[in-house]
């Protein structure tokens, strides 16, 4: 059986920059682990300190660049429009 590392293409995790509590693996640790490992990130909150971000492999990247940027792209526009879109039924219609 190949390792698990081999059949992840897409890492969506939570990180901070900077050490919360002692011993805690930072973001520069986590991506030197995961740039080790072959992936690069595509995407990362905004936050300074605690952030999330989106890691992807890189030989998958470079095969698919054209569609995972379009798709980039659509999130951006369409993402935050979709999560008030929800968020407002949730508030209006709960249950549907």
């Amino acid at each position: 059986m190949r390792d698990v590392k081999d059949q992840v293409y897409l890492i969506h995790i939570e990180v901070e920059s900077q050490e919360v509590w002692p011993g805690q693996k930072i973001e520069s640790d986590i991506l030197a682990l995961a740039k080790g490992m072959g992936f690069i990130t595509i995407a990362n909150g905004a936050h300074k300190i605690q952030r999330d971000i989106i890691l992807i492999r890189e030989s998958w990247y470079n095969a698919n660049r054209a569609r995972i940027l379009t798709l980039l792209h659509l999130s951006k526009r369409m993402g935050p429009l979709l999560s008030k879109m929800l968020l407002a039924k949730a508030r209006f219609a709960p249950g549907l």
